[in-house]
């Protein structure tokens, strides 16, 4: 007895010990999460207890399960699996009436409990894009826009939580940002617009939504096809004979290929691969061509010089040059003295006067057939006046004509001292009703307006503070409003529009360029070396070939010249730089400039300076084809020119100017269509 009454005694505390335990506070160690599901699928909720899997379950306070059963309705569609301490609730096929909220309870729904609610979707997002059949247009050296690449992403839910859906790539460089995302009547639908670029092409990008339980729901685009043309890179500027020079282009399309060459003003098609060997001197250039959506394309390569091939000499022949060159000198210097002394003697012999006849000279004009200008003075090839509009600011306050531009059938000109600029109905055959007057604010003394036909807006260069055009600003063609503008503290020349709408300035105060966005963010600036001697910096364009052509000076420089620059600041051509020579000086004046203030090039590389009172016409290579418009008595004052190459039409500005108050300012038009075939297409 003893014995046994030891035993209980041992027992008695051990059990007590036992009972104590099963008094430890109940806690959900794991509740429930917000999540989403696809109608059809099924879906898992757990919860977990320390110390029984005994879980009360809810949806929307219908008991699903209870006293280790699932309840009617629900024995059909929810299964129950649990542990000692878990418990996990699956629905076995979600429908679109399961998005609600559900609940689990522990110690038998008298205890804590944790609620999630549940989104039910509809399907798995659906991705679109705006792709057309043959892909998008990417970056390219043909003028044409690039495509904006729109796709979407949509998905339809049930529930009070809606999803949110992310586009992503692999491809961690691709400009993809955040996108635009709408919820109308339980559907999500976000859009992603970015530009097609190279980087986008054989790319794919994926609309991720990521639930609660880790499970992905996506949808992806594949293998996006963007056409892309990087139009031919420099080589070399300059080249020797039998070298070999190469069109650098870059695109995933077919190419075609073909080399052109120019010397002695006489160019011809000399080769139809991508690389070619040059076999002569002269100016080399390629073009390239392929077919987007059906038509074909051209984007033209930059200028290469190439000289004669220099030939290694063996280390003895500068000796016998110059020996050869002394030997030379000595016998020149013999032979003059010689001559001085049979002058004194021969001098009183020549006293009858001589008749000298002039020597027979062929002018500029009077070239033979073979050397022919582009273009003739003729009557047949002379540019024709069609009309001539007198601007309401001429009329009301005699102000001179400082800007031409035109957007589709509209002409806008600014004058002098305005604060509006003028809109004209234009058709290119005759003179335009004026259609509006638009204010800009903060215009005090504008100086030139360009157009930019992408961005449909205007840029008016104004002359904001003291004496000097320091000012751009970009406003809406419709109503004048101002979109952005930027100050620029450097006195400068005259702006133009690049392919890329880009604005290019000319700086005449440090002559430069400078190329800026249309937010007025700087890009780019060009230097010259001062040995290049280009000062007062006038005007300047982008070329098709992504080199500059610019002019500078002005009557007081005393160099005046048109040049062609890439985009290092190196001189590549140039023209009107006067001759050394005192004796040829006067020789040839039409190669002269005078007074070279503005340009305006055609696709085909023609290129159109405003020379003081005449209009001279070059060829891409700077080289000399003729005087388009000279002495006219409507050209008393041009300031300014506007090729309109869609109508063949040149318009001009005539400013009859005596000063700042007494000034007038009319624009005239002139027919250029008998030069279609000479000013559009050639190499």
């Amino acid at each position: 007895m003893d014995v046994v009454k030891e035993e209980k005694q041992i027992i008695f505390p051990i059990l007590v010990l036992v009972a104590y335990s099963t008094n430890v506070n109940a806690e959900l160690l794991n509740g429930l999460q917000d999540t989403f599901v696809v109608v059809g699928d099924p879906i898992n909720f757990t919860c977990s207890s320390n110390i029984s899997a005994d879980i009360h379950w809810e949806r929307n306070d219908d008991v699903v399960y209870a006293g280790g059963s699932i309840k009617a309705p629900f024995t059909q569609r929810f299964r129950m699996n649990k542990n000692e301490t878990t418990a996990t609730l699956t629905l076995l096929n979600a429908t679109l009436e399961d998005a609600a909220e559900f609940m689990c309870q522990e110690n038998q729904g008298t205890g804590k409990k944790s609620t999630a609610s549940l989104t039910v979707l509809e399907s798995y997002p659906q991705c679109q894009s705006n792709m057309k059949l043959d892909g998008f247009v990417g970056p390219n050296g043909c003028g044409i826009q690039q495509d904006a690449m729109t796709f979407t992403c949509a998905v339809s839910f049930n529930g009070k939580n809606p999803p949110t859906l992310t586009w992503t790539s692999a491809d961690v460089s691709l400009p993809i940002e955040k996108s635009v995302c709408e919820n109308k009547t339980n559907r999500i639908n976000c859009s992603l617009t970015v530009i097609a670029t190279k980087e986008f092409h054989g790319s794919s990008i994926t609309c991720l939504m990521v639930a609660s339980n880790e499970t992905p729901y996506n949808c992806s685009i594949r293998d996006i096809n963007v056409n892309y043309l990087f139009a031919p890179a420099s080589n070399p500027a300059e080249v020797k004979v039998k070298d070999e020079i190469s069109c650098l282009a870059e695109s995933n399309q077919a190419l075609r290929f073909t080399w052109t060459s120019s010397h002695d003003n006489e160019e011809k098609v000399v080769g139809n691969n991508r690389s070619h060997a040059v076999q002569s001197p002269g100016l080399y250039w390629c073009n390239v061509s392929y077919t987007i959506r059906g038509i074909e394309r051209f984007s033209v390569g930059p200028i290469v010089y190439a000289s004669e091939q220099c030939t290694c000499q063996p280390t003895w022949i500068p000796w016998l040059v110059s020996g050869l060159l002394l030997i030379f000198s000595i016998i020149v210097v013999f032979f003059y003295i010689r001559c001085r002394k049979m002058k004194e003697t021969t001098r009183s012999l020549h006293n009858s006067p001589v008749e000298l006849k002039p020597l027979q000279t062929t002018s500029l004009r009077e070239r033979p057939s073979e050397e022919k200008p582009l273009l003739d003075k003729s009557e047949t090839t002379k540019p024709a006046f069609l009309f001539g509009i007198e601007t309401k600011a001429s009329q009301e306050g005699t102000r001179p004509i400082y800007g031409l531009a035109i957007l589709g059938d509209e002409l806008f000109t600014i004058s002098r001292l305005c604060k509006d600029f003028e809109v004209y109905e234009y058709r290119g055959d005759r003179a335009g009703e004026l259609r509006r007057r638009c204010q800009v604010d903060g215009l005090k003394d504008p100086r030139n307006i360009v157009a930019c036909e992408a961005n449909e807006c205007l840029y008016i260069e104004n002359m904001k503070e003291g004496n000097k055009v320091n000012e751009i600003i970009r406003v809406n063609k419709e109503n004048g409003k101002v979109l952005n503008r930027w100050k620029i503290d450097k006195d400068l020349g005259r702006i133009s529009i690049t392919k890329d709408s880009n604005v290019l300035v000319t700086v005449r105060s440090d002559s430069s360029l400078r190329e800026y966005t249309p937010e007025g963010v700087l890009l780019r600036e060009i230097s010259f070396k001062k040995e290049d001697n280009i000062n007062n910096l006038r005007h300047a364009l982008l070329l098709d070939t992504g080199q500059y052509v610019l002019c500078h000076g002005d009557e007081k420089d005393a160099v005046k010249r048109v040049c062609i620059v890439d985009k290092s600041g190196k001189v590549l051509a140039k023209f009107g730089e006067e001759t050394s020579d005192p004796k040829n000086e006067t020789s040839d004046p039409e190669m002269k400039l005078t007074n070279p203030q503005y340009l305006a090039t055609d696709p085909g590389g023609s290129i159109l300076v405003v020379d003081g009172k005449r209009i001279v016409l070059l060829n891409r290579q700077l080289h000399f084809k003729g005087v388009l418009l000279e002495d006219d008595e409507r050209m008393r004052c041009t300031f300014r020119v506007c090729l309109d190459i869609e109508r063949i039409r040149l318009l001009v500005t005539d400013n009859e100017y005596n000063g700042l108050t007494n000034a007038k300012g009319r624009v005239f038009a002139y027919s250029v269509l008998c030069l279609n075939n000479q000013l559009t297409n050639r190499h």
